[in-house]
């Protein structure tokens, strides 16, 4: 008992007495980073990170119409819908389509049969 009421007083004592020194500040916590529920909505500073995420969604996108194609054979019109919602200018969609059709023509040479995602 006599050791608490030494601690007591010691921690009483190394106070300083008048009351007007400020306490240190509490450690600071980290805020907690949040990810935007549609990782394509356009931040209001557009960063590296932003940039990288919708060049892998187009990618992504963009190797899903490959796919179909190779499955097929054929431009069908599931890839031909995709090919529109990446493309929204129609000379760009039709050069693009002409692109898979010659590429169609030749076979699809030098195409392999389960092409993962292109990195841009």
């Amino acid at each position: 008992m006599a050791a608490v009421a030494a601690l007591a007083l010691l921690l009483g004592g190394c106070g300083g007495g008048d009351g007007d020194e400020a306490l240190p500040p509490p450690p600071s916590i980290a805020e907690p980073t949040t990810v935007p529920a549609d990782p394509y909505a356009v931040p209001a500073v557009i960063d590296a990170a932003y940039v990288n995420r919708v060049l892998e969604g187009l990618d992504a996108a963009m190797s899903d119409v490959v796919r179909l194609v190779i499955r097929s054979r054929d431009l069908p019109p599931e890839a031909v819908e995709r090919l529109e919602a990446i493309y929204a200018e129609p000379g760009v969609l039709r050069l693009r389509q002409n692109l898979i059709q010659q590429d169609l023509n030749k076979q699809l040479e030098g195409y392999r049969e389960n092409p993962g995602n292109q990195k841009t």
